[in-house]
């Protein structure tokens, strides 16, 4: 509920603010010292859509919404290896050393947002972000 006033009203965030809000409480709750200390990239990959948010020493600086998600890296990868939605489905998620080269071919474009977002922070704020996080994969630096 947002107050205004006397009068209150409802607003509706939508499924996105869910998605960007989530990533960042959970990091807090986990890591709190690289949450409250450090610049960190948190990236995750949903069906339809990847957040992007940056944290900087305990402040949400900088949160959008990728057109990437998992069910289009999934499609990219079935129509490359000219298979089903399903075989590309259960190949992406065994992550068959075989087809990495080809499951990084689709995911490049998401890189490529991630690196775009993170140029923006860096320039913004004159300091780098020097790691990045995603719920399903373990942390990196740069």
């Amino acid at each position: 509920m947002i107050s205004d006033g006397d009068q209150r009203r409802r607003v509706d965030t939508g499924p996105h603010c869910a998605g960007i809000i989530g990533p960042v409480n959970a990091f807090e709750m986990s890591l709190p010292e690289v949450f409250a200390n450090e610049s960190v990239a948190l990236v995750d990959i949903g069906f339809k859509h990847s957040s992007v948010c940056v944290v900087d020493r305990g402040e949400l600086v900088l949160s959008r919404m990728v057109n990437i998600g998992g069910d289009k890296l999934t499609a990219g990868l079935a129509e490359a290896m000219n298979i089903t939605y399903a075989e590309a489905e259960g190949i992406k998620v065994g992550m068959a050393p075989e087809v990495q080269a080809m499951l990084e071919a689709q995911v490049q474009p998401l890189g490529r947002e991630l690196r775009a977002s993170l140029d923006f922070f860096e320039h913004q704020q004159d300091r780098p972000c020097r790691r990045s996080m995603s719920p399903a994969a373990r942390p990196s630096r740069r």
